[in-house]
């Protein structure tokens, strides 16, 4: 054999022997690649049917903001806040306001109509354990309100007391959707 010939003939022996190597390399990490998006299905068939179970948990019963104007407002929804503060041990003087927003607003992306109305609940003089524990109350007794923004600041009202713990200052944003029927 010439060596041309050998050369050719090593040549077609490796491509025969490498080829199927890459085309197995090639399967392997389809393989590891489907495993994976088999992970991130099941996980989110699981959120799902949990988002579906709380959905269903979830009381559908109407919003405790009733009134459009401001006093009704503060009025229905202040003594609400007042029963959270006081169920962690809390003062209700710690309430240092309440703004519910002007006007509801009527959502409808092709499915039943809801309403979101917002209110802006400002909290002062309390540590971050009290306010941790009136975030739990409140979820307990009003799980219709969900807490959309919280912003803490340290309350510079409030003395400072060395080793004690900090005196903050919570704004809270709270939304809820009821259906507009």
């Amino acid at each position: 054999m010439s060596r041309a010939t050998t050369s050719l003939w090593l040549l077609v022996a490796t491509t025969c022997v490498a080829g199927p190597g890459l085309a197995w390399r090639s399967l392997h990490h389809a393989e590891r690649d489907a495993t994976v998006q088999l992970t991130r299905l099941t996980s989110l068939r699981t959120t799902i049917d949990e988002l579906g179970r709380l959905r269903a948990v979830t009381p559908a019963r109407p919003s405790s903001l009733t009134g459009k104007s401001g006093s009704g407002t503060e009025q229905s929804f202040a003594p609400k806040l007042s029963e959270a503060l006081a169920a962690c041990g809390l003062s209700s003087a710690c309430l240092l306001s309440l703004t519910p927003s002007s006007e509801p607003v009527t959502l409808n992306d092709g499915g039943p109509a809801l309403t979101r109305r917002r209110v802006a609940v400002t909290l002062a003089q309390l540590t971050l354990p009290q306010f941790g524990a009136f975030l739990h109350s409140w979820r307990q007794r009003e799980p219709a309100w969900t807490v959309a923004s919280i912003e803490l600041s340290p309350d510079t009202a409030a003395p400072v007391t060395p080793g004690a713990d900090l005196q903050l200052r919570a704004v809270l944003s709270l939304e809820s959707l009821v259906s507009s029927e």
